[in-house]
């Protein structure tokens, strides 16, 4: 594949427009439009981002122009996808309409980012020359990163890649190799573990990303892996062509992410890019292995938020190939089940509250005054007061009426609101193993499941 065919192969639209509609377009006259946008308005704020976007990648200018006003547009795009992350994640695990189009308004907001970036790649690649590489590094880094944003974000929807977007994050990569510009350091201001990502490094974070079995992970987990990742993904080895040693692999012309190596053939692997994880693995290793008092700083850093189970879940996807223990069997009927803790608790102490199964004694609803005899030789220091009767017998005392307190009507619905609270969904089996389930949904999700829930 010669020079000029690799950046052809980029998907971004050929520039019709002589000017843009919103501002000059010039760096100086657009960081002017950027200091205006709403930022108290996101939804205002992102529309306009995405015209601009648009008619940016539309404009007919020279690359290091376009690239300066990308620079500019960035991190104004990066603020809204962040701030409006809250829409649509820690939701149910299919989104409601809104939700949807929140998530699918920042997907298009990166990608017309990386779109423009692509545009400074096609512009400069056929006729490079050495004093464009800090230029050209800069486009690729930027490229790469603008789409791991919809790549991260489709991990953590658990909904799949867009077509091409593998393709196009391999064939990246490929233009970076072969103007020997994969491992040139380019300042990251929005990176928040390290001042500097090259090319490989943006690359091997959506590489990691594609093999870390996202779907058994939490929405949350999903985003402190793509952060922590900045800082490991230096740990990790590309190996061009893929060999013996390789734990991963993957085709570069294929719109498909890593897989285990030994789900190649001997014959595909000199056309592979290898992967090698395994220094990352085993410093993950070796930091679950210290005693929680000697887990202080190490040469594996350790962002705030990624807790033992996620770093014990990415040792294995990253240590040494999974293989399925039981095949699956395809099953029929229907299996009744239930969602969460609190619910399965419920249903397997047979329908009975925590309360209930404890046999706790209730508090009781009517006030019981005791009558105390008064000892005439007990030391009393309030004896002497006035309003004190001294007397050893209740007849001395007042009589006394009984307190009684309503018995509340939640307590008698108490059972017949369980089941409005544990509710139960059937289900039909689409197969089975030892192992587990495949169930299948066709009825509206309810609010809270969500990966990592228990089900029973």
């Amino acid at each position: 594949m010669s020079n000029l065919s690799l950046p052809l192969l980029l998907r971004a639209p050929t520039p019709t427009q002589s000017s843009l509609s919103f501002s000059e377009a010039t760096p100086r006259d657009l960081k002017r439009w950027i200091s205006r946008l709403p930022k108290a308005n996101l939804g205002e704020m992102a529309r306009q981002l995405y015209q601009g976007l648009a008619e940016l990648n539309q404009l007919i200018t020279p690359s290091d122009n376009r690239l300066q006003m990308l620079e500019l547009l960035r991190p104004e795009v990066y603020f809204v996808c962040k701030h409006l992350e809250r829409h649509f994640l820690n939701q149910a695990i299919v989104l409601d309409e809104r939700p949807r189009k929140v998530a699918n308004l920042c997907q298009a907001l990166q990608n017309h980012l990386a779109t423009g970036y692509k545009q400074v790649i096609q512009q400069i690649a056929p006729r490079y020359s050495k004093d464009q590489s800090p230029m050209l590094a800069t486009a690729l880094q930027r490229a790469l990163h603008g789409l791991n944003g919809p790549l991260i974000r489709a991990n953590q929807l658990y909904c799949p890649v867009q077509d091409g977007l593998w393709l196009e994050l391999h064939q990246l990569y490929q233009i970076a190799r072969q103007f020997q510009l994969h491992r040139t350091p380019v300042d990251e201001p929005l990176a928040h573990h390290t001042r500097t990502l090259s090319a490989e490094q943006t690359y091997v974070i959506a590489l990691l990303m594609g093999c870390s079995r996202c779907n058994q992970m939490r929405q949350l987990n999903i985003g402190k892996l793509a952060d922590a990742l900045e800082a490991w993904s230096a740990m990790v080895t590309l190996q061009v062509p893929a060999d013996g040693h390789s734990l991963l692999a993957l085709d570069p012309t294929s719109d498909k992410p890593p897989l285990y190596r030994t789900l190649f053939s001997d014959e595909q692997l000199p056309k592979m890019l290898g992967i090698q994880p395994m220094a990352l693995a085993d410093a993950i290793n070796h930091y679950l292995a210290l005693p929680d008092d000697q887990r202080g700083p190490t040469k594996l850093l350790i962002p705030t938020g990624v807790n033992t189970d996620l770093l014990q879940h990415l040792a294995a996807a990253w240590g040494d190939v999974a293989e399925r223990t039981f095949q699956r069997t395809a099953g029929q009927g229907t299996l009744k089940l239930c969602i969460g803790m609190s619910a399965l608790h419920y249903y397997v102490a047979g329908q009975k509250s925590f309360s209930q199964l404890l046999q706790l004694k209730t508090a009781s609803n009517v006030a019981d005054f005791a009558l105390k005899v008064v000892n005439e030789n007990d030391d009393d220091p309030w004896s002497s007061a006035f309003d004190t009767q001294r007397g050893n017998t209740s007849s001395v005392l007042l009589p006394y009426e009984e307190i009684e307190y309503q018995k509340s009507d939640m307590e008698g619905d108490a059972a017949s609101n369980a089941q409005h609270t544990f509710p139960t969904f059937d289900l039909n089996i689409v197969n089975h193993s030892p192992g587990g389930y495949c169930l299948a949904w066709h009825k509206e999700v309810p609010q809270q499941l969500q990966a990592g829930e228990l089900v029973g």
